[in-house]
């Protein structure tokens, strides 16, 4: 009997089909993923989330690279299916490792570095310590340590730098903290020499100075680049007194055995050369909008005079034109937005006004009668203020006008006016120590005469001006009764508030601020809302609340005291649920220096 074979079931013979195919491929297995290619350093800005799509350069034979599994292995964040995403902590670079798997089971662990390039920060004291904190995420890091040492902030710069100077005893030591490398460079940690910070120039540099016993130097050194380039030294010689110009020529004193000279450093060439180098002693004095330097030098008789320099004009004499005070001592009182310098002439012990114009190298005289006549302040529209002191008791105001070089009086007066603001149209608020009070008025030009107008003046009590806010309204302080005022030029008293209140700072949304209220000997803290004109009481907690500083966002930060009276840690309001979260719990002080937008691309 002969045997047939039997008939093979489809899906069976589909199956021998398989296993006949994967013996043909001599062992072929399931591959792990791996990557098309390498993945580039990556960019984020502070406080936004960072996201990136691996799926684009993961690759895996069996399974589509969007349907394969990512993990987080270190470097923080987390995955929506193939896309990463983060908010990193602030300022600094990154590496992150996440391992990707496919069904299987087999995986590829890859990593990639973020650069965080921008920030907003604020430098805090912790105590004794230096710390940074990102105002967008409120992570916080220590910087500077001070190891029972002062340490003292002095600036930062856009880029993310901090400089700040260490203290041991009469040595004083300057660092500067690179936010985005979290590496921090010290400018001079000699302890036989005294290292401090003078000046910013420009948005990249800093000079300081150096001192021993035998000399004093000044360096400029560059964050972006580290090179730090020397600006004055000689042996047995001063270098110091520096004074930074508006196009940022740095003038300084160089002196030796009480002669001074005068010198202008260029960071652009990296050299200095003299602005004067007379017999007598010079000395810096000021530098003006124009980028020009008023320095003064002792004269042929001993009288002061005054001069000006320019790098595209030379040099001139400040008053050099009137024979009649060539030999009197002048002194600078203050100059305008366009440059021309207000000095006094002292004259037999007589103070006289003058004010120069270095455009036509004219001098012409303010005030020379028998009073004494002094600089008070420059006005935004290029007039300036002056004091007239009548009968060596009574202290008046005066424009001048320096279109029409002509002097103006104020509305007549018999007690002490003192300009004690400047409003942003030229405007200004006068203090006037009357019979029945010290009183506040609000003082307009429009040639050729100057008026007031009342702004508090109630009889029997006094006034004082607190501050001009961004918007030009003004908050004052009854004295005599307590609490502040808000008041708008031209409309009168908007607000005033509660008898113990007392202002706290300005906030970054123009018309908004802060001020605090005592409770007892506890002090809450509450906003003024200039769009809704209205109060939010915001920190109003049993412990002390006193310290405010406002975010562009609208959110404060504020201190509390905490840990039974201790500590005054950082908490942050958020004005759109009114909720109030706590930045810190270290248990030390906290004090904010400054806040700044970090930029280091």
């Amino acid at each position: 009997m002969s045997s047939q074979p039997r008939p093979v079931p489809a899906a069976a013979g589909v199956l021998a089909g398989l296993l006949l195919a994967a013996c043909n491929q001599s062992g072929v297995q399931n591959a792990a993923p791996r990557l098309a290619s390498s993945i580039p350093q990556q960019t984020a800005n502070g406080g936004a989330t960072f996201t990136l799509d691996l799926a684009e350069y993961v690759t895996d034979r069996e399974t589509p690279a969007a349907a394969l599994t990512y993990e987080v292995v270190s470097g923080g964040g987390s995955f929506a299916g193939s896309t990463y995403q983060n908010v990193f902590p602030t300022l600094g670079s990154y590496t992150v490792v996440v391992r990707i798997t496919d069904p299987a089971g087999k995986s590829l662990e890859a990593d990639f570095g973020v650069d965080v390039k921008t920030a907003n920060l604020a430098v805090t004291t912790a105590g004794s310590d230096l710390a940074l904190l990102d105002t967008d995420t409120l992570q916080t890091r220590t910087f500077g340590s001070s190891a029972g040492f002062p340490l003292t902030f002095k600036d930062s710069f856009e880029r993310g730098f901090i400089v700040y100077e260490r203290q041991a005893g009469t040595d004083y030591d300057l660092y500067v903290y690179d936010a985005s490398r979290t590496a921090t460079v010290a400018l001079g940690d000699d302890r036989a020499v005294v290292e401090r910070y003078v000046a910013k120039v420009g948005s990249d540099r800093l000079l300081f100075s150096k001192e021993s016993a035998s000399a004093r130097t000044l360096h400029l050194y560059d964050v972006r680049t580290g090179e730090t380039t020397l600006v004055a030294a000689a042996d047995g010689e001063s270098a110091g007194d520096a004074l930074v110009g508006a196009t940022g020529l740095v003038y300084y004193e160089l002196s030796s055995q009480g002669q001074n000279d005068v010198y202008v450093f260029d960071p652009t060439t990296g050299t200095s050369s003299p602005v004067s180098t007379d017999g007598n002693a010079e000395e810096v004095v000021a530098t003006l909008a124009d980028g020009a330097l008023v320095f003064s030098r002792r004269g042929n008789v001993g009288e002061t005079d005054l001069f000006y320099w320019r790098r595209d004009a030379g040099l001139f004499e400040i008053g050099g034109d009137v024979p009649a005070i060539a030999d009197q001592s002048k002194e600078f009182g203050g100059s305008t937005k366009d440059s021309l310098v207000a000095f006094t002439v002292n004259v037999g012990g007589q103070l006289d006004l003058y004010v120069w114009n270095p455009q036509t190298g004219v001098t012409t005289a303010v005030a020379t009668g028998t009073d004494n006549e002094s600089f008070a302040v420059a006005l935004p529209t290029g007039h300036f203020l002056y004091y007239v002191l009548t009968g060596g008791t009574d202290l008046d105001l005066r424009l001048f006008d320096v279109a029409a070089l002509a002097s103006r009086p104020f509305p007549a007066s018999i007690v002490h006016d003192m300009v004690v603001g400047t409003l942003s149209d030229g405007r200004v608020v006068v203090q006037k120590a009357e019979v029945t009070g010290t009183h506040l008025y609000l003082a307009s030009y429009a040639s050729p005469t100057v008026s007031e107008s009342a702004i508090a003046t109630t009889a029997g009590q006094n006034f004082a001006l607190v501050k001009v806010l961004a918007n030009d309204r003004l908050v004052y302080r009854n004295l005599t009764t307590g609490g502040i005022t808000l008041y708008a030029p031209g409309t009168g008293v908007v607000a005033t508030f509660d008898p113990t209140s007392s202002f706290v700072a300005e906030m970054p949304i123009t018309g908004d601020f802060v001020f605090k209220v005592d409770n007892g000997g506890q002090f809450d803290l509450t906003l003024w809302d200039e769009s809704a004109a209205t109060t939010v009481p915001f920190a109003v907690d049993a412990a002390d609340e006193e310290l405010a500083y406002g975010l562009t966002d609208g959110r404060i930060l504020f201190t509390r005291e905490t840990a039974g009276g201790t500590a005054r840690e950082l908490f942050v309001w958020h004005p759109d649920d009114q909720s109030v979260a706590q930045v810190t719990d270290d248990g030390v002080d906290h004090v904010i220096q400054t806040t700044f937008a970090a930029d280091a691309r």
